[in-house]
């Protein structure tokens, strides 16, 4: 299967509203979750950043925290055959909108992420706003997460 290539505003446009995914199923493993705890622990982040206070590990529970699931949409966004391929000079990451935790997520569960270009604008002839919807799907089909992501993508 060819890859859908995106490297223009254009090219968002033709895509806005549209899912460009679903991404392979992937599992969210044990380790993943004590690496994150290692992190927040660490004292490189705030704990209340993280997700959790510094006395709950995150692994104790039999769920996922949410927390890790928003860390974890960039790595299940690269299984979704689509390549970004901007002329950019910069990608910044404004933040998450919208988000709503719907069903728990165990730990060691399988998921798949569906994405979808909400919103494509052009601020000015050389940044682009991007909204991308990303949706987390557990194996049974329940949605788990619900999330936007804000992009500027800063053309060369």
């Amino acid at each position: 299967m060819n890859s859908l290539v995106i490297s223009s505003y254009a090219d968002l446009r033709a895509v806005e509203g549209q899912e460009l995914g679903p991404g392979t199923w992937s599992q969210i493993s044990e380790e993943q979750c004590r690496r994150f705890d290692l992190i927040c622990r660490s004292g490189r982040f705030d704990a209340d950043e993280c997700g959790g206070s510094t006395s709950t590990s995150v692994i104790t529970a039999p769920n996922v925290d949410g927390a890790v699931l928003l860390a974890l949409l960039g790595k299940f966004r690269r299984t979704i055959d689509v390549v970004f391929d901007y002329p950019s000079r910069m990608n910044l990451f404004y933040g998450f909108d919208n988000v709503r935790f719907v069903h728990l997520v165990p730990v060691a569960a399988v998921v798949r992420l569906h994405l979808r270009v909400v919103e494509a604008k052009m601020l000015e002839p050389s940044t682009i706003h991007v909204v991308y919807g990303h949706r987390l799907e557990l194996d049974d089909g329940r949605t788990a997460l619900v999330a936007d992501v804000i992009n500027r993508v800063y053309l060369k």
